[in-house]
């Protein structure tokens, strides 16, 4: 199935650093894995790997989902247990891109379900994604295509139906303060800031007079 997608025109030159990156994202946080990856970590022939997924990679027992159906284990470092000491990805080293589970797979891109388009982005905890989003010296420009969606980390981004009449004007009102290179990025984000806090200061049934 073909669905219409919006995405700013670096989002397509992003590729992880792997170990050159100054950070990493295989450690600090808490890494879920969907029921069918979970299940072809099981199936996996491959010895070399096999009996250290089955060690680090356990079901969640409590309040499991077919999205967070089990997770991999940390070190006492908090760093994934399927990191080499290269910072590499055992997974991905040994099984290919195609065994990477939701969270590492999509992780640093961000998909949004916003007025039946899915629209992508990068989140700026990753180093590269942000040098890609605030060092373009060139702006930042949008692309709207067709592709085949894969559905992974998809989140349902649909505004509520009385805000919608506000959505798009909020929304390019944001893009052009901060596409405005005649004021330092500074004093943009200030204004922005600014202009949202007004804005959250509005009754919300006041929205709702037109």
């Amino acid at each position: 199935m073909k669905r219409e997608v919006l995405f700013p025109e670096y989002f397509s030159n992003f590729s992880c650093l792997g170990a050159t990156c100054e950070d990493t994202c295989c450690a600090g946080w808490k890494v879920t894995v969907d029921k069918a990856t979970f299940q072809k970590y099981r199936n996996t022939r491959k010895s070399v790997i096999k009996e250290e997924l089955r060690k680090n990679v356990t079901r969640i027992r409590s309040n499991s989902s077919d999205f967070t159906y089990g997770k991999i284990k940390m070190s006492e470092e908090n760093v994934c247990t399927m990191l080499t000491e290269d910072g590499w990805c055992k997974i991905h080293a040994e099984l290919g891109e195609e065994y990477l589970c939701n969270t590492c797979a999509v992780y640093p891109r961000i998909y949004n379900d916003v007025e039946s388009r899915i629209e992508k982005s990068l989140t700026l905890s990753c180093p590269e994604a942000a040098r890609l989003t605030l060092l373009n010296e060139e702006g930042i420009g949008f692309i709207i295509d067709e592709e085949h969606m894969n559905t992974n980390g998809l989140m349902a981004g649909k505004v509520q139906a009385k805000e919608e009449q506000y959505f798009w004007d909020l929304r390019l009102f944001t893009i052009d303060i901060l596409q405005n290179r005649k004021q330092l990025l500074e004093n943009r984000l200030i204004v922005l800031g600014m202009f949202i806090h007004k804005l959250c200061e509005i009754p919300r049934e006041e929205w709702y007079f037109t």
